[in-house]
């Protein structure tokens, strides 16, 4: 008997917590700066088949941020899914994405930013007119003008890629011309919009050369730091990474599939390479809108 009672308390100190914890998860919370409690739908393919219960909350990542701090380790939240990288760095800075591996890395995922990919968004040209004035490529873009429809959240990504191929004085100089043609309603010929966002998808440009393939912005995953369900986490993930229900899933958002880019010629960089001139690029528009104020 006294053997019994050893090897029972044993046992359950080898059995690791994760695993304890994943036997007991009955709910996956999850923030979104987009998705809203309607959506959890959308996930009823992972949720059928583990039982476990999603919910969301809509969260900007302002919001996210102040409960992350309010709650430090009792936040309750497991995941947070972003339409635009952007938010993504931002909550990266502030350490609040643990750091693990899917079973399949793509080129879309990041392990230092803590963000993997669920879709890809491009940015499109809308046309307006039958004009033939609308760009074909991103260095026509700033000859004629336009209106834009990209949040700061979208705008920091899609700018990226040119800060990456000119030097800083380039940049700059791009940047004030492009601030000067986006906001020219009355005279626009096209719209530059996102492909999640757009209404006329039978209408849209995907431009092309001016840095070797169309820009595009992600809908990313990553796992909070706090979550104590991190394999539920994991299997959430590896669910909606798989070709099928990411299929489905893009469908329903908008998007390309992870497994199929439609035969889009898309900018070569990896996304978490670009994230390092966000910064820089919001203190460039930032001095080119003040001095225009």
């Amino acid at each position: 008997m006294r053997w019994i009672v050893l090897i029972v308390p044993f046992l359950l100190l080898n059995c690791s917590v994760d695993e304890v914890r994943e036997v007991k998860a009955t709910k996956l919370v999850i923030a979104s700066d987009f998705l809203t409690r309607q959506d959890a739908g959308l996930f009823k393919s992972w949720s059928s088949k583990t039982g476990v219960k999603i919910r969301i909350l809509t969260l900007s990542h302002a919001e996210l941020q102040e409960k992350l701090n309010e709650k430090e380790f009792n936040s309750g939240i497991d995941m947070f899914i972003s339409n635009s990288l952007f938010t993504s760095q931002k909550l990266h800075h502030s350490k609040s994405f643990q750091h693990f591996d899917l079973e399949n890395m793509t080129h879309y995922d990041s392990r230092e930013y803590g963000f993997f990919a669920l879709g890809i968004d491009p940015y499109i040209f809308e046309p307006n007119t039958d004009s033939s004035d609308v760009p074909l490529t991103y260095s026509e873009l700033i000859k004629e003008k336009f209106h834009s429809k990209l949040t700061t959240e979208d705008e920091l990504p899609f700018l990226a890629a040119f800060l990456s191929k000119m030097d800083r004085v380039q940049t700059y100089m791009w940047l004030k011309t492009y601030v000067q043609n986006k906001d020219s309603l009355h005279l626009t010929e096209f719209t530059v919009n996102r492909l999640s966002y757009s209404k006329t998808k039978e209408k849209i440009i995907y431009p092309g050369k001016r840095v070797s393939g169309t820009l595009y912005n992600l809908i990313s995953c990553s796992v909070i730091n706090q979550s104590e369900n991190y394999t539920t986490c994991r299997s959430f993930l590896n669910h909606f990474r798989n070709e099928r229900p990411n299929k489905f899933l893009c469908s329903k958002l908008k998007l390309i599939p992870l497994s199929n880019p439609e035969d889009i010629r898309l900018f070569r960089e990896k996304p978490e390479n670009l994230l390092q001139y966000y910064s820089m690029i919001e203190r460039m528009l930032n001095q080119i809108n003040k001095k225009a104020s």
